[in-house]
């Protein structure tokens, strides 16, 4: 085996060169570092295909899930797309026995002192009252109600109006503002809500009414007859106004008769017991005022006498019951003024269903 040249060593693990015998031709082979590096490279090629497999096969799923997904909500919002076109087509007769919509607005924008409380109480009787007279609270209806409520200038009571309309019209009552001053929220709140359940009241009258009117056929015109009487009959004479009927309904606010009563409660009781006390309190000290000076012995002395005289004790005694009658008479004062009016209305009802008389008013 010839040495290397230049003096550079032979490896073990290197190319080792054989002598053919028969040709002389050197023949290289491989060590085993290189085929260990081979057989790496395989292995690396061979497990990068196999994650290139396995990120296709796990891809292609997900995008044909993708993708019918993607057809199923454009197929439900095509179908929600012509569910909302269609919906306006289909308009449903409104029921009759439905209850009337009113709407509510409440406006406290004048109110100085916690205006969203007026609001909350206001808005909460108008309901409580609609579910009592039938009626319905909508956003927008028929028929509309509003409430406003300001502060007095001073800031210690309210004024407060409630007007109601039905098809855009005013509906006539009687009563539809007022003023307390003094009076606090609750005050208020009551005042109006008498007010609200004579608008219920009257929307449910006049629009029973105008369906009554709606419903009832127009009247047949007769023929005219003939001016000229036949011969031997004696001529028509015209009806007298008292006879004459009348088709139309006497009017709520015209028929009706309200006498306002203002019946005492607990303060105005109250105030009478405190000034009967105090009248017979001044009866009895005028009594002991005008009594004369008494003689009375001296105690220890039998021969001597003294004079004893009442009426400082009288007129303290007028004092105080004339304090107590005036307190009395204040309490009665401001329990007249500010109790509550209890109204009743009466009006005559005839139409094509019904003849006869209606009550209203809070008992």
């Amino acid at each position: 085996m010839p040495r290397p040249r230049g003096g550079d060593p032979v490896a073990s693990d290197s190319t080792d060169d054989h002598q053919d015998r028969s040709g002389g031709s050197t023949v290289a082979t491989r060590g085993p570092l290189h085929r260990f590096e081979d057989g790496e490279q395989v292995r690396r090629k061979l497990s990068l295909v196999i994650l290139i497999a396995v990120a296709v096969a796990t891809t292609t799923p997900v995008r044909a899930s993708a993708r019918t997904m993607a057809i199923e909500c454009g197929t439900a919002h095509s179908t929600a797309r012509a569910g909302t076109i269609a919906a306006p087509a289909a308009d449903p007769d409104p029921d009759p026995q439905a209850p009337l919509g009113v709407g509510l607005q409440v406006d406290t924008k004048g109110v100085t002192v916690l205006p969203e409380l007026v609001t909350k109480r206001v808005r909460k009787q108008a309901e409580l009252r609609a579910r009592d007279a039938g009626v319905a609270i909508v956003e927008r209806g028929r028929a509309s109600i509003k409430v406003a409520v300001r502060s007095t200038p001073k800031a210690l009571g309210f004024e407060y109006a409630v007007t109601a309309q039905l098809d855009g019209r005013l509906v006539p009552v009687d009563d539809r503002e007022g003023r307390c001053d003094p009076c606090t929220h609750e005050d208020v709140v009551r005042r109006i809500d008498e007010l609200l359940v004579r608008q219920y009241e009257a929307l449910q009258l006049r629009s029973q009414q105008l369906e009554d009117a709606a419903a009832s056929p127009a009247p047949a015109s007769e023929p005219a007859a003939s001016r000229t009487p036949p011969e031997g009959a004696t001529p028509h004479e015209p009806p007298s106004p008292a006879s004459a009927p009348t088709d139309r309904a006497a009017s709520p606010s015209a028929a009706s008769q309200r006498k306002p009563t203002a019946p005492l409660g607990a303060i105005g009781g109250a105030g009478i017991a405190i000034g009967a006390v105090g009248l017979a309190g001044v009866v009895a000290g005028a009594v002991l005022a005008t009594r004369p000076a008494q003689r009375e012995r001296v105690p220890g002395d039998a021969g001597a006498f003294r004079e004893v005289d009442r009426d400082t004790g009288g007129f303290a005694l007028v004092g105080v019951g004339a304090a107590l009658v005036a307190g009395g008479i204040a309490m009665v004062v401001t329990d007249v003024v500010f109790r509550k009016r209890r109204r009743t209305a009466a009006a005559a009802v005839l139409n094509s269903r019904l003849v006869g008389f209606s009550v209203s008013g809070r008992f």
